[in-house]
């Protein structure tokens, strides 16, 4: 269970945190432990999590199943409202693929090996988790056009595209960016913390070109809609100025100097 400890001042407004879950599995089995209990169900020992298949038993014990949605369905839901327990729960997903991890340091660097592949240059991610929210978290912009880049040549990448909110349209993008340009023309992810807006993705011009783009903006000391204004502003200039036809002076070739 989550635990939050501290004051407010008397007949202070509420204070909505927001926060993340760093151990998705302990977590539902302490809830489960706590739901049990509550309804009258003795249970014995602690609520815990097992990652190590070898641990369980053979045969395992199941007491309740429950299947998901097609990945691209969820991955859909992710993108479009920013669903971070999700993105916890693919980084673990991802991992049981390929090897057994007990801890989080092993499970944050099982990704590694995919970073390299899309090509990204070591040391331009630091995971400290999966969704981003860890302040430990770090990413360059050319990390992230590097995984746009190689992502549209997988075949997966429909589906990714897909999930990824469009400007004027749908998801964490739905307000921004109406009646410009950009308006059903950027693909792109957002993201944000105290202090650091971000937004990530595709830039379609009216003409067909792709744009891969990454802004970052960091310890910003203005209000966060001014912020978020500035990378409406940036989305719509690039559409613009890529889909721009060269001015006629620009396009004349000047005669060369003779010696």
């Amino acid at each position: 269970m989550v635990v939050v400890t501290g004051t407010l001042p008397a007949r202070h407004a509420p204070r909505i945190l927001t926060l993340a879950v760093e151990e998705p599995a302990r977590h539902a089995a302490a809830l489960l432990k706590y739901l049990l209990e509550k309804r009258g169900v003795a249970v014995g020992g602690v609520a815990r999590a097992v990652h190590d298949s070898v641990s369980l038993p053979d045969p395992p014990r199941i007491l309740a199943e429950h299947t998901s949605v097609p990945i691209g369905e969820s991955v859909k839901l992710v993108n479009k409202i920013s669903q971070n327990l999700h993105t916890e729960m693919y980084l673990r997903a991802a991992a049981r693929q390929t090897c057994a991890w007990k801890t989080p340091e092993e499970l944050v660097n099982v990704p590694k090996s995919f970073y390299a592949q899309a090509g990204i240059a070591e040391g331009d991610v630091v995971q400290a988790d999966g969704s981003g929210l860890s302040r430990h978290d770090l990413v360059t912009p050319r990390a992230l056009t590097a995984i746009l880049q190689y992502a549209q040549k997988e075949s997966w990448f429909d589906a990714y595209y897909g999930s990824l909110p469009i400007a004027a349209v749908d998801g964490t993008l739905e307000d921004r960016m109406k009646n410009t340009a950009a308006a059903g023309r950027i693909h792109a992810k957002s993201g944000s913390l105290e202090h650091v807006r971000t937004r990530s993705g595709y830039a379609e011009t009216a003409s067909g070109k792709r744009i891969i783009f990454s802004f970052m903006g960091n310890n910003q000391a203005g209000k966060s809609h001014e912020a978020t204004d500035v990378l409406d502003g940036l989305c719509v200039a690039l559409v613009e100025a890529w889909d721009a036809t060269p001015s006629r002076a620009s396009s004349v070739k000047r005669p060369a100097h003779k010696n």
